[in-house]
């Protein structure tokens, strides 16, 4: 699984294809995350959580079978 920003997201499709992995779990939160304020980075991650452990513990052929559930979950 990979967590990145919405400023990567095609940048992100284009490197996991050409890596002959185009349909990675992934989850997408909001750009940018460095010069954040700690209390909205962690409001973020808060968000971001369930998306996170719901692809992390959802079993791997229902993952291959749903493509929409795969790749670009925002969170």
């Amino acid at each position: 699984m990979t967590v990145t920003t919405e400023e990567f997201r095609v940048l992100y499709g284009v490197v996991s294809s050409s890596l002959g992995q185009p349909a990675l779990p992934t989850v997408f939160i909001g750009h940018p995350i460095v010069s954040v304020p700690h209390e909205e980075m962690r409001a973020r991650a808060e968000r971001a959580l369930p998306a996170i452990v719901a692809l992390a513990t959802d079993p791997s052929e229902r993952l291959r079978a749903e493509p929409t559930v795969r790749r670009g979950v925002r969170a």
